[in-house]
């Protein structure tokens, strides 16, 4: 529903609406649509100035000499929109507002925080997490099974492997991205072939194709650059990582439905061992590293000896040594979280996906909370709000501001505009008003109360000013008559 509220705004105008959907709904505004194109691509086409810049302020991307960036351009209605997007930093720059799990994935690549491998090609040094690409990649499952079993660098002597294109390549093991020069697609696909991905071969070929094609028939375009990316990309990400999760996972603890199949056979290139209430689970500091301040730190020389100081003495997490087929890898004793939440935050760290029920979600957000992962507290979020209903709103508002979530206040707070003949009555409503009111230090007449003006506002979203919009606000009048707050 808000996808189509999104496009359908975005080819209308509607300004309000877009910056509501953007700032409280968190909308991906580099979505497509079943004709391939973006709400940035329909507010230039409509001649939506404002909304354009708006947009591209909040991260639509419009890459100049790329498929969409050109055809955005071609597509605009007016001079000034295309004057707009020529001078925007956005379509030179690639600024873009990140979910929290595409970051982590190119900071992996970019920073390469624990990376254990390295490539040497025409005179340059490519740092590699060997954990990724074997999960990628079945050619370099392989290879680190076998001939690069022992080793930690290689020289990629082959004149035939093109350095651009190698890094295009592994971005995309990583990211699920790709972006490269048009001359260069030959290059891709060859190494495409030889790493086992027929996905990105096909995809390749045809995206070259649209855009060759586009290029011909529009006079005064030129597509210089390569840009891939799509949801069936990020979602075949997410399995291959999951099956890290899955190899991570006492077998006896594995529940998530997508990870319940037949076992791949991964080389174990895993470099530390959490073990939790006697359960080990053998993972990748870099993964844990990136998605987790507390284990950013954890992993640090000065929380190192803090936690030798603490072992035994009710501290919540303690080091010393694992022996694992031979090798000796990093043990970390995890306290305050039992085996069953911990495989799910292990579920999180490699494929952002968790099995949440009305049984885990808070401890999952307690423990989200506790080792400072904010897209575990957003997934609890989300799962919370697909349950909101009359009976749980009111407290789910208060547990939002505890947590630091105001998403859920905002569907909160929705769903209350849209159901309010049947909360208006409610005790734990007319408490959560009395609160917000009190809050207020030493209230002078025009002072507002924060959970009415957002109801108010919501009413209005909604209903705009029809009867219904004024028979809402007649209700929350008589409320704070009744509750002897001013109207």
């Amino acid at each position: 529903m808000d996808l189509r509220e999104l496009f359908l705004s975005c080819r209308s105008g509607n300004l309000k609406k877009i910056k509501y959907l953007v700032e409280h709904k968190e909308v991906d505004l580099n979505v497509r649509d079943r004709w391939d194109s973006t709400p940035l691509y329909y507010a230039c086409l409509c001649g939506h100035v404002e909304l354009a810049e708006y947009l591209l302020d909040n991260g639509a991307r419009c890459e100049a000499q790329t498929f969409d960036g050109e055809r955005i351009l071609y597509g605009a209605l007016t001079n000034e929109i295309r004057n707009k997007l020529r001078n925007y930093k956005v379509i030179s720059s690639s600024v873009v507002v990140r979910d929290e799990y595409e970051e982590f994935l190119r900071k992996l690549l970019d920073v390469g925080d624990y990376s254990d491998f390295s490539f040497y090609l025409q005179g340059e040094k490519v740092a590699v997490h060997r954990f990724i690409l074997a999960a990628r990649s079945p050619y370099f499952s392989e290879a680190f099974k076998k001939r690069w079993s022992a080793k930690q660098t290689v020289k990629l002597q082959n004149k035939l492997v093109d350095l651009a294109a190698f890094k295009s390549v592994v971005q995309y093991l990583y990211s699920g991205r790709l972006n490269t020069l048009l001359d260069d697609v030959d290059e891709c696909i060859r190494l495409a072939i030889q790493c086992r991905l027929p996905r990105l071969k096909d995809s390749l070929e045809a995206a070259r194709k649209r855009a060759t094609a586009f290029a011909d028939n529009k006079p005064g375009t030129k597509i210089k650059v390569l840009s891939l990316e799509s949801k069936e990309f990020q979602a075949e990400i997410q399995h291959d990582l999951g099956q890290l999760a899955k190899q991570a996972v006492p077998s006896g603890l594995i529940t998530n439905d997508l990870f319940i199949q037949a076992p791949l056979d991964l080389p174990n290139l895993t470099d530390v061992c959490f073990v939790v209430d006697h359960q080990k689970f053998l993972c990748h500091k870099a993964a844990f590293v990136g998605r987790s301040e507390y284990f950013r730190a954890l992993f640090r020389d000065h929380f190192r000896e803090a936690l030798r100081t603490d072992y035994g003495k009710g501290s919540i997490a303690s080091r010393d040594e694992e022996t694992i087929q031979g090798s000796e890898i990093e043990r970390v004793m995890l306290r305050d979280v039992t085996p069953e939440v911990f495989a799910q935050v292990v579920y999180y760290v490699y494929s952002n996906s968790v099995q949440l029920t009305a049984d885990n979600v808070y401890e999952l957000l307690n423990i989200g909370e506790l080792y400072l992962m904010p897209g575990l507290k957003k997934l609890c979020a989300n799962f919370l709000i697909s349950v909101i209903d009359t009976q749980n709103v009111v407290s789910l508002i208060k547990m939002s501001r505890i947590y630091n979530l105001p998403r859920i206040e905002v569907f909160c707070i929705e769903f209350i505009a849209k159901n309010l003949e049947e909360i208006v009555d409610s005790e734990n409503f007319h408490q959560l008003i009395l609160e917000d009111a009190f809050e207020v230090k030493g209230r002078q007449e025009m002072d507002t109360i924060t959970v009415i003006d957002d109801l108010r506002y919501h009413i209005d979203l909604l209903h705009h000013s029809s009867p219904i919009a004024y028979e809402k606000h007649q209700l929350i009048n008589q409320l704070l008559q009744n509750l002897n707050l001013e109207a």
